[in-house]
């Protein structure tokens, strides 16, 4: 299975991202991970690193792991200011909201957006797993 060149998290505690950056390291299915507990770092980040998509050794994410309640912004902001910024292509980025809720409303509302994916915590190296096989079979449907 090919390597994903660069995953990011974007959560606000410090522990639970230390600790999915670990078992995707652990995994070896990515070249570079990145934590980013900020959303207005990681909107900047974004608009840096995907309005050139031939941008170095730290190129737009291809796989974002978003966590659904973050201090400012919840994931459904970010992701509405992330679709107002023209020099991103939203639709090419691979977005999975992360929760540690159970609420059936935010599953649905989650389906307003462009993500690929929507998945409990804690992340497991099984659900890791899962996204990634989902990733890599949406690559090679795009062509």
């Amino acid at each position: 299975m090919k390597k994903i060149n660069n995953i990011i998290f974007i959560e606000d505690d410090e522990i639970t991202c230390f600790l999915n950056k670990a078992i995707v390291e652990e995994m070896e299915v990515a070249e570079n991970v990145h934590c980013l507990d900020d959303e207005e770092a990681a909107l900047e980040y974004l608009k840096e690193q995907c309005s050139n998509r031939s941008a170095g050794a730290d190129p737009c994410p291809e796989l974002i792991f978003l966590d659904l309640n973050l201090p400012f912004l919840n994931a459904f902001e970010f992701l509405e200011r992330l679709e107002r910024m023209p020099e991103i292509e939203v639709e090419r980025l691979f977005i999975v909201l992360l929760t540690a809720s159970w609420d059936v409303r935010d599953m649905e509302k989650a389906k307003q957006y462009n993500i690929q994916g929507f998945l409990n915590k804690p992340l497991t190296h099984e659900k890791i797993q899962q996204v990634i096989l989902t990733f890599n079979n949406s690559i090679y449907a795009r062509g």
